[in-house]
Parts: C-alpha cells; structure tokens; sequence
C-alpha cells in the first residue's frame, strides 16, 4: 500500500490580476475574464485538454495575460509537459518579475525534472516575494521531505498551516511525515483535519485508510477506502490499497479485481503490477 501528496498548483490566482497596462478594449477585457473563468473551471475538473484550449484563446486576445500564462503553464504541468510548463512560467515572471506564484508554480516544475538547486531558489524568491504565501511554504516543504530534509519540511508544513489553517493540502502532506515516523495517530490527527477542510479529497481517505491499516483497524480502514473511491472512482491508488487490505484480509478475489482496477486505470502504477503479481503467483 501507499501514501500519496499534494503538490499544489496555482492556476488563475486572484492575486495576480491581467497586467494594468495592458492595452484592451472593454469588451475584449469580459471576452477575456470569461474565457480565464472557463479555463480554471475545466482545470479545476481535470477537463486539461479544454482548459488548454481555453488558455490559448485567451493569450490570442491578450498577449500579456498573467493569468492565462500561468494557466497554460499548470495545464502543461497537469499534462506531464513540464519544460512547456516551465516555458509559460518564464514568460509570467518575465511579465512581472515580483510574481510570487510564477516563482512557486516554476520551482514545482524544476524539482521534477530533478533540478533541485534551481527549484529551491525558485521557492525560496516566492517566499521572499509574499511571506504568506502558504503555498509555496506548502511546496517547499514538499520538495525538502523528498530530498530527506524531514525537519525543513515540517517546519515549512507547519508554517504553512499557521497562515492558512484550513489548508487541507498541508495537513496532508504534514501526516506523511509522522506516518513515514510510524506516528499513525498523529497523522490520522492531521488526516482528520485534511478531511474537516475539504470532504471531498480523496487523497485524504485514502491515506487516512492506509493509517488505519497499520494500526491493525481494518474495518475503519476499509470504510475510508471505499470513501475515496466513492468520491473519485478513478483515484487509481485507492483501489491497489483496498485490494491489499482484500488480500491480508484472505479475500483474494476481491483484492485482485481492486489490483486489475487499477491498472486499468493507471497502467503505470507500480504497487498495483507488484502486489497482483505477488497475488497471482500464489
């Protein structure tokens, strides 16, 4: 089984409004802002290819549009397109040099072509640029639990829930550094709280479910598994942890259609190819 993070995002922030310069008439400005409306409703809903699309016209009408820059640049991203991410993210700074979240979305996308010294310093500008920027305290921490750096991280996640703390996202990523510690009932803690914040992150159940996995409490584990997936039936990972539970459980049948599951949807998903081949070969 496994745990999953957020890595956030920042599409249209309301922070960063179209650039005050910008030379349009009245009525390209509401084609403009309807245009950016509909694009983050179909990034919001995972409709990337649509919000593309969205993003594109939108920088047809206004060249200088922060904000359909930094769209387009987190539809790539979504898309696993990340030097065309990176690319957009360029041309936000370019257009505003004290653009925090430019610096944050831009830093996300170096750490995962595996440049991490330019990602930090990225993460590190936005922070400069706006302090209260949970996010990119959000994202930072991130980056640090992967490098190992486990205390930067925490206290990147707990600077992060000081600003916003309603933010689910961080309390997530927070409770995988106390599973990482075995500290279960800390992170269910901090599950709960991801979950009171937003009912419907299925990322949260899931994981929440795996903590109760290993405190030995498999039927409240199986009841967040089965959340997660009622909330979002494609969450590929839910499945391959359920099916396990099936498994240690002594339901093999069950357990193997949950793996099948969810190759069907993620093809690539490594838990899933090495726990059903491990349930096939017995």
């Amino acid at each position: 089984m496994c745990l999953c993070i957020a890595i956030t995002f920042s599409a249209c922030s309301s922070e960063h409004s179209v650039k005050t310069e910008t030379k349009v008439s009245v009525s390209t400005s509401s084609d403009l802002q309807k245009l950016l409306d509909k694009a983050n409703d179909n990034f919001n809903a995972g409709n990337y290819d649509e919000a593309l699309k969205n993003f594109n016209e939108a920088i047809e009408l206004d060249k200088d549009s922060i904000e359909a820059y930094t769209g387009r640049g987190a539809v790539y991203y979504s898309k696993n397109d990340i030097n065309s991410a990176i690319k957009d993210f360029d041309k936000v700074i370019e257009l505003d040099p004290n653009n925090a979240v430019g610096y944050s979305n831009r830093g996300l996308a170096y750490f995962d072509l595996g440049e991490e010294s330019k990602a930090l310093a990225d993460l590190n500008k936005a922070i400069e640029l706006d302090p209260n920027y949970s996010m990119a305290y959000l994202n930072r921490g991130q980056c640090y639990s992967e490098l190992g750096e486990q205390q930067k991280a925490m206290d990147d996640l707990n600077k992060s829930i000081e600003i916003n703390p309603n933010y689910s996202a961080a309390y997530l990523n927070r409770s995988t550094i106390y599973y990482k510690k075995q500290d279960f009932a800390t992170a269910i803690n901090d599950l709960n709280k991801a979950i009171e914040s937003d009912p419907n992150n299925n990322i949260a159940y899931s994981n929440r479910g795996q903590c109760y996995a290993e405190s030995g409490d498999a039927q409240k584990a199986m009841a967040d598994f089965n959340k997660s997936i009622e909330v979002s039936p494609n969450y590929a990972q839910a499945y391959v942890n359920r099916g396990v539970l099936y498994l240690n459980t002594g339901d093999k049948e069950k357990g193997i259609a949950d793996l099948k599951k969810a190759l069907e949807i993620d093809p690539n998903n490594e838990d899933a190819k090495t726990n059903l081949q491990k349930a096939t070969a017995n």
